[in-house]
């Protein structure tokens, strides 16, 4: 991981609302708050794309468990710079995650418009 990632993750490590879902590259998150609404299935993707561009990918795992399908929701892209360049969007995107993807409380910094490969995945038991 790199140091962006790395603070991310200590970030996402030190709170007890959220999930870690290992992932085949980068790690992925769900909201485990008792007001948490999308039953686990909302999960927030954290990686490098291939010119090492760090994003946070939105999206609702499928309900079948023999399926690697996504919808998406959308996308951020985080700054190389840092996690303080970074903390509000990264806040406002777990807020978001917790509320299930609701439209009305979707964050300006989520693009919909996705231009980069999303690297395929392989089965670590990251479904709910």
């Amino acid at each position: 991981m790199t140091s962006l990632l790395e603070e991310i993750h200590q970030l996402i490590a030190d709170r007890n609302d959220l999930e870690e879902i290992q992932k085949s590259t980068g790690f992925a998150v769900r909201s485990v708050h008792p007001d948490a609404t999308g039953g686990g299935r909302c999960q927030v993707w954290f990686f490098l794309t291939s010119d090492d561009r760090p994003l946070a990918f939105c999206y609702k795992a499928s309900r079948l468990s023999f399926s690697r399908d996504r919808f998406s929701y959308g996308f951020a892209k985080l700054r190389r710079s840092g996690l303080v360049e970074n903390r509000d969007s990264l806040d406002e995107i777990l807020v978001w995650l917790r509320e299930g993807f609701r439209p009305s409380v979707r964050p300006p910094c989520i693009l919909r418009a996705v231009n980069f490969e999303i690297p395929a995945e392989i089965d670590l038991g990251g479904s709910p």
